[in-house]
């Protein structure tokens, strides 16, 4: 009784702390309700969380409880404490209280809610994208554009004509679980956004619909003005497959963006279409970065171009990481040459490169 007197009554905060961290060593559950009235002080929310996780599970039929508290705060408290201890027990009140306790607990509870993965949460959740407070309805799009449901599409749609590009960026996430003939439009719509956040969202989301297309609406935006959009939609054209975006793509091999250019040979690569192998044979000895370089090694190993292969070879002899991705494009290149030289590599002084000479001509046997 001491204990619990001194959580809410001494007048010294280290004190209070020290007599709550007491009450959770005796496992009192009594003095949960002390502990929680910790959480309304000043700084005091995270020791009051910590002392009550120590009670375990038989917190929980007080916690739920406590959300029903005249006082905001230490419902508050009570809510996050059930989502630090993980309560899948608390859900169906947690829900309860989200659809139909106060407005002020809407915000923590959804946080709360969306970090115990429950079940069909984003079907749940969409009712509340007309609620009141602008907070919660950007917390539900949040959650809806990291998890999309299905249920979701026609109450999401509406924040595409918001004024704010961060809520029209999440509407185009949280609409990736919609039939391709429904979102389809509205990701092309998207590529003309204002806000370069949802263009480059819009482009995301239409490579990954695998659809000639969505294919030839990024074909139009790829010369986009903002550069991480256009290094987007490169990306989703290489993820797309498409190589009607070879041409394209073969001018931007020059482009005096870094960021460009590797997401440029990595489409290519994903594309692996035989037109880019001379470009970029050529392309190779100009390039100064590492990065990119060893991307354009990859590539041209999986297009295939055995007139790769000498200026491959001469990587061989470099003193750099680059050694074992030239030695792996050869080796996928295939020819006769290049098996020779997969062989030649069996006698090369570094371990490593006698290693991988080994899995790769192990590998071509197979």
């Amino acid at each position: 009784m001491l204990f619990r007197s001194l959580v809410t009554s001494d007048d010294s905060p280290q004190v209070r702390r020290i007599a709550a961290q007491s009450l959770a060593a005796l496992g009192d559950p009594r003095g949960i309700d002390a502990i929680l009235k910790l959480g309304v002080y000043p700084r005091s929310l995270s020791v009051s969380l910590e002392y009550i996780s120590r009670f375990g599970e038989v917190a929980v039929p007080r916690l739920i409880a406590s959300l029903a508290n005249e006082n905001i705060a230490v419902a508050t408290v009570a809510i996050a404490a059930l989502g630090r201890m993980g309560s899948r027990v608390a859900v169906p009140k947690l829900l309860k209280t989200l659809y139909e306790g106060r407005e002020e607990l809407r915000l923590p509870l959804l946080r709360v809610l969306a970090d115990l993965d429950v079940p069909d949460l984003g079907t749940r959740l969409v009712p509340l994208l007309a609620d009141p407070s602008a907070d919660v309805r950007q917390a539900v799009l949040e959650y809806l554009a990291k998890f999309p449901a299905a249920g979701s599409i026609s109450a999401v749609k509406g924040f595409l004509k918001s004024p704010d590009p961060n809520l029209r960026q999440l509407a185009i996430l949280a609409l990736r679980a919609g039939d391709f003939a429904e979102v389809f439009p509205l990701f092309s719509m998207g590529l003309q956004d204002p806000s370069a956040l949802v263009r480059k969202s819009s482009a995301a989301a239409l490579g990954a619909q695998e659809s000639p297309m969505a294919a030839g609406k990024l074909l139009e935006v790829i010369h986009d003005p903002d550069c991480d959009t256009r290094c987007e939609v490169i990306r989703s054209l290489g993820c797309l497959g498409e190589s009607r975006a070879v041409p394209h793509l073969l001018e931007m091999l020059d482009s005096e963006d870094r960021a460009v250019r590797l997401a440029t040979v990595t489409a290519l690569g994903a594309i692996g279409d035989e037109r880019a192998g001379e470009p970029l044979i050529r392309n190779l000895p100009q390039e100064s970065d590492a990065k990119i370089r060893q991307v354009i090694v990859r590539t041209l190993g999986s297009v295939g171009d055995s007139a790769a292969i000498p200026v491959l070879r001469t990587l061989l002899v470099e003193n750099s990481s680059i050694r074992v991705p030239a030695l792996i494009a050869i080796s996928e290149i295939g020819t006769n040459e290049a098996t020779e030289i997969l062989v030649s590599m069996l006698q090369d002084p570094s371990e490593q490169m006698r290693y991988h000479a080994c899995m790769e001509i192990g590998r071509a046997h197979v």
